[in-house]
């Protein structure tokens, strides 16, 4: 799926730079120990700065998914329908990650947690680098048994 090439700020541009090392990471906050993602200035826990950009595992859970068929991103309409999922790594809940869940397709989606198909809340994922310019890379989730 073609995707826009991301355009860091100040804030952001660790995570964007680790991302095109092919590296997961999130801020932590040395003052209350908490992940967070995506970048913000301060801690959303106890509002400490700066913060740290560490490295993550790289594993999470689907926390929340949807199927769009109706998308007003004009580059994504041709995709349609496609996933947009919600991931937490497993290091913190804070840590939010959002993903089109390549592998996958619009049918694989079940609504529930007890679903046979691949894809539903609770599945367990891993991070992989899908690359959407040279030497650019976009963090994406895949779906693992």
């Amino acid at each position: 799926m073609e995707r826009p090439i991301p355009i860091p700020d100040d804030v952001s541009k660790p995570f964007w730079e680790a991302a095109n090392e092919r590296r997961l990471v999130a801020q932590f906050c040395v003052a209350c120990s908490e992940w967070q993602h995506p970048p913000e200035r301060a801690c959303a826990e106890c509002g400490a700065t700066p913060l740290e950009f560490r490295e993550l595992s790289g594993a999470g859970t689907i926390y929340s998914v949807h199927v769009e068929h109706d998308s007003r991103v004009v580059v994504m309409q041709q995709h349609q329908p496609y996933i947009v999922a919600t991931v937490l790594a497993n290091e913190s809940p804070y840590a939010v990650f959002l993903t089109n869940l390549p592998g996958t397709s619009a049918g694989d989606v079940a609504f529930g947690k007890d679903g046979e198909q691949s894809v539903h809340i609770g599945a367990r994922v891993a991070v992989e680098f899908e690359e959407v310019g040279a030497g650019r890379f976009v963090p994406q989730f895949r779906v693992v048994s």
